[in-house]
């Protein structure tokens, strides 16, 4: 009776460090953010060290948590003109300035299918190509949790479905509690059909060039 105590219990914190995922730290294993999340498996969680990454990012359809150490601040992905960070279906963004991104879709983000989670970054001086969208977040039929994020300086044109975070098609998306300051577009652009059940909840837009456009008829606000 005396020994099956602690053999349970070590076989219940066995199957917790297994179900939890590996931890990675960047710079460590690997000098860059992309050659992390290559090897990194479903459920992982990749933790930055302050400092800035010259890099363009992908998940490749991983489930995995990419979170800063020290927050937006410190910790800085400098896209190089090129798109920032694609990601999705799932995944997870956290405490991280994305900056320097031009594309024509999702120049900060591009986002595919259900449950990412962008929480807490800084999206900055990032421009939406002429004729595209999505300056900071763009989706097309995809459906993230977005929130308490700061968007400032973002940029794209004046066509239909400009904006700094767009949408379009079959998204659901969750907008929350975030910032938009001083972006030369619309902060929001909704342009989804009837049915779909995208939530925009107590956001501040401040200085934009316009708040939200929004083509849908189901839109919750």
């Amino acid at each position: 009776m005396f020994l099956r105590r602690p053999l349970r219990l070590l076989f219940f914190l066995v199957l917790i460090d297994a179900t939890r995922g590996a931890e990675w730290t960047v710079p460590g294993q690997f000098s860059t953010i992309q050659a992390t999340l290559t090897v990194a498996n479903n459920k992982d969680i990749i933790w930055l060290k302050p400092g800035v990454y010259a890099e363009n990012l992908n998940f490749e359809g991983k489930d995995i948590a990419l979170r800063s150490l020290e927050g937006p601040k410190e910790t800085i992905l400098n896209a190089q003109q090129n798109t920032g960070i694609l990601i999705g279906p799932l995944g997870e963004l956290s405490g991280i300035t994305i900056s320097n991104a031009f594309a024509y879709f999702g120049a900060g983000m591009e986002v595919h299918g259900t449950g990412t989670i962008i929480r807490s970054n800084v999206f900055i001086k990032n421009i939406q190509a002429s004729g595209g969208f999505g300056a900071g977040i763009a989706g097309n039929a995809a459906s993230p949790i977005i929130e308490q994020n700061i968007f400032l300086f973002n940029s794209g044109d004046s066509q239909l479905l400009s904006g700094v975070i767009t949408f379009v098609n079959g998204s659901s998306p969750r907008i929350i509690n975030n910032l938009f300051v001083s972006n030369s577009c619309a902060a929001l652009n909704l342009a989804l059909p009837e049915g779909n059940t995208p939530l925009v909840e107590n956001n501040t837009i401040v200085a934009n060039t316009a708040g939200i456009h929004h083509y849908s008829s189901s839109i919750i606000t």
